[in-house]
């Protein structure tokens, strides 16, 4: 998802959040994941966007400061766990890259964040892609839902009442019960 403009209430959220950092529980540094997936698929995006966990609103989203110019990616607070999978984070840090390589485009007279080559795109530097949204769907289906209008997957209030749950390893998952929600926009 990508937030555009700085009047948006939403934006105005999240400039708060990067006030009000969440200490990382995650057994490796997002900010590095981030950075490692600009420097093998991105080189051309410098500086690397600062990014940050924060408490509500979409799975993930990158915006840009106009102030400053710089672009931050913030990922919602529910993968923050000590059990998310590195390729969770692999994946959503290539995807809000991505945004800053594939701009939105008009496509049947309606504006989309993800054109049919922002996916041909993910599809080809995500081998990743398949077991992570299934490791999404599998933990996370109770606190999430897709938001077509918005092109965004929407975090519920009520994560927060089941955040320290278990969740299921990689090893445990089946990806061929999630294919059809590999691509969950």
């Amino acid at each position: 998802m990508i937030i555009r403009d700085p009047a948006l209430r939403e934006w105005k959220r999240l400039a708060k959040a990067r006030n009000q950092p969440c200490l990382p529980q995650t057994s490796f540094s997002l900010q590095e994941e981030l950075e490692n997936a600009r420097f093998q698929h991105f080189p051309e995006i410098a500086p690397t966007p600062h990014c940050c966990f924060v408490d509500y609103g979409h799975l993930a989203c990158i915006c840009s400061d106009r102030e400053t110019g710089l672009d931050n990616v913030y990922v919602h607070q529910i993968l923050n766990h000590p059990d998310t999978p590195r390729e969770v984070a692999a994946l959503i840090c290539k995807h809000e890259l991505l945004h800053l390589e594939i701009p939105p485009r008009e496509i049947d007279g309606k504006s989309t964040d993800h054109p049919p080559e922002f996916w041909d795109r993910e599809n080809i530097i995500c081998p990743e892609k398949r077991i992570a949204w299934a490791w999404i769907w599998e933990n996370l289906w109770s606190c999430i839902r897709v938001d077509k209008k918005r092109e965004g997957i929407t975090v519920l209030n009520e994560w927060k009442s089941r955040w320290d749950l278990p969740r299921i390893g990689l090893s445990e998952i089946d990806v061929a019960a999630y294919s059809d929600r590999s691509t969950a926009l």
